[in-house]
């Protein structure tokens, strides 16, 4: 059976700051309380990891990541309060996306297009 996804982002001034991708980098930093090591997880670069965290503190207006310089050891990194606000806000909002793009799809396209047997898809 065939599976409907998207992709849901938003773009300041034609440049994305939020979506998906930034949802599983603000992810890793919250399980890992490391820039460092959610990079890794994520195969990006640490850079541009940075990159996104400031682009999306820009756009949100507010700091979504304490830093916490370290030592020898490494530093902490972990979301504040408005970052785990936004975080828990864009899963409640993309809960059951999915979904409603399937049925919608199904709707437009029928059963030629590889739509469940059920009328609700």
């Amino acid at each position: 059976m065939l599976q409907v996804k998207c992709r849901i982002w938003m773009e300041q001034d034609g440049k994305p700051v939020f979506g998906d991708g930034r949802v599983r980098l603000l992810e890793a930093i919250a399980d890992s309380e490391s820039l460092a090591a959610a990079a890794r997880k994520l195969r990006m670069p640490y850079r541009t990891a940075w990159q996104h965290v400031n682009l999306m503190e820009r756009a949100y207006g507010r700091p979504l990541v304490e830093r916490h310089p370290g030592g020898p050891t490494g530093g902490v990194c972990r979301l504040t309060k408005a970052g785990k606000d936004l975080l828990d806000a864009y899963r409640k909002f993309r809960q059951g996306i999915d979904g409603i793009v399937s049925r919608r799809f199904y709707r437009m396209m029928g059963a030629d297009a590889g739509a469940p047997a059920s009328d609700d898809p």
